[in-house]
């Protein structure tokens, strides 16, 4: 798409809606160069939405909001990701039992506000902040846009989820 102006015309990155990033909850292996091991729940998910918001979750919370949007490249295999400092990012507030965990994960979800590459190579998402760190993130499932706040991880042992039955 270009848009022309008293400048001229610009080339302007189209948001793609569906790519293989959106199809996944991703987790969070690697922060500032150290292993995050895979727990139960996950220390970190994260999600790209289809609406191109960002959600996922930090240990046993969920965080959402409209801080965050992420786009594509033509490939859909890498893209940006984009901060409105006039929106918020909403998370529950579930008293976790993994102090460590919530530490890494707290850290995760501050450093994505910093956040402004995204690539995926293989079956690894790389998200790259302005300090030039990266996270490494590996698929933990299906993405479900029918996923309910507060149905942490969706984890049916959780209270909050819909019953399955």
């Amino acid at each position: 798409m270009a848009v022309s102006g008293c400048g001229g015309s610009a080339a302007v990155e189209q948001p793609t809606a569906r790519t293989e990033v959106t199809t996944e909850v991703w987790a969070l292996r690697q922060l500032d160069g150290k292993s995050v091991h895979r727990a139960r729940p996950e220390t970190a998910t994260i999600q790209f939405l289809a609406d191109h918001g960002v959600g996922g979750t930090s240990v046993c919370n969920d965080v959402g909001g409209s801080e965050l949007k992420w786009f594509s490249g033509p490939s859909g295999k890498n893209g940006a990701v984009k901060r409105d400092r006039t929106e918020a990012t909403i998370t529950t507030v579930v008293g976790c039992l993994d102090g460590r965990a919530t530490e890494v994960a707290d850290r995760f979800w501050r450093k994505m506000r910093m956040a402004n590459a995204w690539s995926l190579q293989g079956r690894t998402l790389h998200i790259k902040f302005s300090d030039g760190s990266v996270a490494e993130l590996v698929p933990a499932g299906k993405s479900d846009s029918k996923r309910k706040i507060g149905c942490t991880n969706g984890d049916s042992s959780n209270l909050d989820c819909p019953s399955l039955g």
